[in-house]
């Protein structure tokens, strides 16, 4: 009898390690989505201004990714960092005033630099204006995403790791495998032919990127949110 029970337990013990490093996982990838986004956008900004002489924007638009590439940094720090915590609460896994005051500096430049450089870039001189003043707008609604995750987060603070993967998850959920995709054709020289490619994500700030991105390859797009849409 006792063997059965020692079994038991120990398959919950299993059971809940695997639940936490699934919760860990994926709470890691909404709050990583977001910054993928600013680190995106502010690349295609710099290509867009890479024959540019405005010297003062390029350098404020690589201190706005050099903010990104610090708050993926920290996301990842303060989760290795915390791996050891209880298992069962939200709220005892993540201590949402210790997540924000690790993002506070970062997003604080970042959010500040793309309010402030929104109109200048309106009214910039180059041809790509309203594509940078554009790209600008989805770094700050990226930014603001962040903060809106974490602070959604608090909601759940006395709820169970399984409970949340059971009942809210999807409430949450991102997908970060657009901005792979970005990775990989970022960069890469005009086609010898142009064809239609079709773009299927459920973020539409993923969407926006690779349309902007596979758009300038000559290449026609066609978007949708998910693969029921590209059919109909």
């Amino acid at each position: 009898m006792s063997e059965i029970s020692n079994s038991i337990t120990s398959n919950m013990h299993k059971q809940a390690s695997e639940n936490y490093k699934i919760f860990l996982s994926n709470i890691k990838h909404d709050l990583t989505n977001p910054i993928n986004a600013i680190l995106g956008f502010s690349e295609l900004i710099l290509d867009y201004l890479k024959e540019g002489t405005d010297g003062q924007l390029i350098a404020d638009v690589k201190n706005i990714h050099e903010s990104g590439s610090l708050l993926f940094e920290n996301i990842n720090t303060y989760f290795t960092n915390n791996e050891g915590r209880d298992h069962k609460y939200i709220g005892d896994i993540i201590n949402i005033s210790e997540l924000q005051f690790s993002i506070r500096t970062p997003i604080s430049t970042i959010l500040g630099m793309a309010e402030l450089l929104k109109e200048d870039a309106g009214n910039n001189s180059t041809p790509y204006g309203k594509d940078i003043n554009d790209s600008l707008d989805k770094i700050h609604m990226a930014g603001k995403s962040l903060l809106g995750h974490i602070n959604e987060l608090k909601k759940y603070s006395n709820v169970t790791v399984e409970e949340f993967l059971k009942n809210y998850r999807s409430d949450l959920y991102l997908n970060d495998s657009s901005l792979k995709l970005y990775k990989k054709i970022d960069g890469i020289d005009a086609p010898t032919k142009v064809g239609n490619i079709l773009i299927i994500d459920d973020d539409k700030s993923n969407i926006e990127l690779l349309d902007k991105i596979i758009s300038k390859s000559m290449h026609k797009t066609h978007c949708a949110e998910s693969a029921n849409d590209a059919l109909d």
